[in-house]
């Protein structure tokens, strides 16, 4: 194994992502993307690390936040595929990236972007929404075998947890699912989240390579 790389390397924002430059506003919005995904990816991970089939409260939540940045990015990649461009510059990456990028490509009759990541988008990320609210209060009559549970483990308010709060947000994200139908599921959302990672990393630094007189190293 070789030795481990530890670099820093500054430059002016400015000089690097032109305000009047559509593609240098675009990888910039990629590379704020790549780390919002990489945080919650490694999140949602360490989650499923801790908890277990019986505490998934914070797993549940973690992957709505996954989904709905993976929705956002969606928006992101389709616009930089049709945009010629941008898509042009996508073109000059290597194959393996190509591929990892166009898996972010979706149609707008695609069944995993209508039937997972906007479903689950849009149902529990509005806390209050009168146009949501007869589809809330259908999904809450249909959970008769849903047993709330409040769990206390100390005397200060972070030891209370509404476990009902969480069963009744898991229902309606996800459906009346088993647990490991869920691991099933968040797997699937997993893969996307990686394949976005790498393709934004290999974009970013080749746009960052053509801007290299402008990077020092620190």
């Amino acid at each position: 194994m070789g030795e481990e790389l530890k670099m820093e390397l500054a430059f002016k924002v400015k000089d690097i992502f032109n305000p009047d430059d559509k593609l240098a506003r675009w990888v910039l919005k990629l590379a704020i993307a790549r780390n919002d995904m990489l945080h919650v990816h490694k999140q949602l991970l360490e989650a499923f690390d801790a908890n277990s089939d019986n505490n998934i409260g914070e797993s549940v939540y973690l992957f709505r936040i996954a989904v709905s940045h993976l929705r956002e990015i969606i928006k992101l990649t389709t616009f930089g595929y049709e945009n010629q461009n941008i898509n042009s510059f996508i073109r000059k990456m290597d194959l393996e990236t190509q591929k990892h990028y166009e898996m972010l490509i979706f149609t707008k009759n695609d069944l995993f972007l209508n039937e997972v990541l906007i479903p689950i988008r849009n149902n529990l990320f509005h806390y209050y929404d009168k146009d949501k609210d007869k589809e809330f209060n259908e999904k809450l009559n249909q959970m008769d075998d849903i047993e709330g549970k409040i769990k206390i483990t100390g005397n200060f308010i972070k030891d209370v947890d509404y476990v009902f709060a969480d069963e009744v947000s898991f229902n309606i994200s996800l459906g009346n699912i088993s647990y490991e139908d869920f691991v099933v599921r968040v797997k699937e959302i997993s893969s996307y989240m990686v394949s976005f990672i790498s393709a934004a990393d290999t974009i970013t630094g080749k746009y960052l390579d053509t801007k290299r007189e402008h990077i020092r190293i620190i």
